[in-house]
């Protein structure tokens, strides 16, 4: 072969390659940049599937492509793995923890409990312990583990019910959204990761959901409602340092739900849900609730719980 036509072979190996990696939903990407992704479950009639999706060029990336469960994904402290709840290998739709490098490869079971269901999973900021929900005989309970899954260990519970724990920036302390026994709508919570004491951090009348630390620590972003029944909440931004949530400052004034609000890496933006427009999409904001537009539009299939 001359050298003429080992070079056009080059070439064209070199496009063929180009044109893979740029293909959504296979393996092969490990290098490319994940800091300004969003990741995100996606739910159709039959499946729920973990994307990502880059919220300033839109661009989307199926990284599960499983049957059943594939949901409530986090990222890793470096962003180099997600974490996410799954029914793949469970027997009576009990959820396992898994974890999945962006690209689609490499999945590794971290849970093996037939008996209990562990969701809302997010990694502390160091990368080396998990705070979950775990749904067993009794209701559902707090628990944090070791980012093996070794070494888990019950914080809070039983409650009537509980969700989305999310991590002080400082890893002390996981809030949540969560209901006593003796409660009709639920409350955010913050609990000591080291003490397991437990405190009430919002406790409006309707229901209080979705707590996010703000990146800097300062501030919790959270949904609520005006009743007890989840709906229509708005986001709202709670002064941790005041501590006052009649002070709190509304982002979101919509009629439908918008909820789970996640901060972007800066801190200057958020991404979160809305039923604004009839579908639950993803939609993006300002740290002071301007600028609000909408990111997906998938009539098809409904957007959960991104993290950024």
């Amino acid at each position: 072969m001359t050298r003429r036509a080992l070079a056009a072979a080059a070439l064209a190996l070199l496009a063929a390659a180009t044109a893979l990696a740029a293909c959504d939903g296979g393996g092969g990407d490990d290098d490319a940049d994940t800091a300004n992704l969003v990741v995100y479950e996606s739910t159709t009639a039959q499946v729920t599937d973990v994307f990502t999706m880059d919220p300033d060029s839109g661009k989307t990336r199926n990284v599960t492509q499983g049957t059943g469960f594939n949901g409530m994904p986090g990222w890793s402290h470096d962003k180099k793995r997600i974490l996410f709840s799954s029914d793949r290998d469970a027997e009576r739709r009990m959820y396992d923890l898994y974890t999945v490098k962006p690209d689609g490869s490499d999945v590794r079971r971290i849970t093996n409990t037939p008996d209990v269901a562990e969701w809302s999973a997010k990694f502390d900021p160091t990368g080396e312990r998990i705070g979950l929900i775990e749904r067993r005989k009794g209701g559902f309970y707090i628990v944090v583990m070791g980012a093996d899954g070794a070494n888990a260990r019950t914080l809070a519970g039983p409650m009537k019910f509980a969700e989305f724990p999310a991590w002080s920036r400082d890893g002390t302390e996981l809030a949540f959204a969560g209901m006593r026994r003796d409660q009709n709508a639920a409350d955010i919570f913050g609990i000591d990761v080291a003490s397991g004491e437990l405190h009430t951090i919002i406790g409006k009348p309707g229901a209080d959901l979705c707590p996010h630390y703000s990146r800097d620590g300062k501030f919790l972003n959270y949904a609520s409602s005006d009743n007890q029944t989840e709906d229509g909440p708005d986001i709202y931004l709670h002064d941790l340092e005041k501590g006052d949530a009649t002070q709190d400052t509304r982002l979101t004034t919509n009629p439908g739900r918008d909820d789970y609000a996640t901060p972007s890496p800066d801190g200057k933006r958020y991404v979160f849900l809305s039923q604004r427009d009839g579908n639950m999409e993803l939609y993006i904001m300002d740290a002071d609730g301007s600028n609000q537009r909408r990111l997906t539009d998938t009539p098809g299939s409904r957007e959960n719980v991104p993290d950024w």
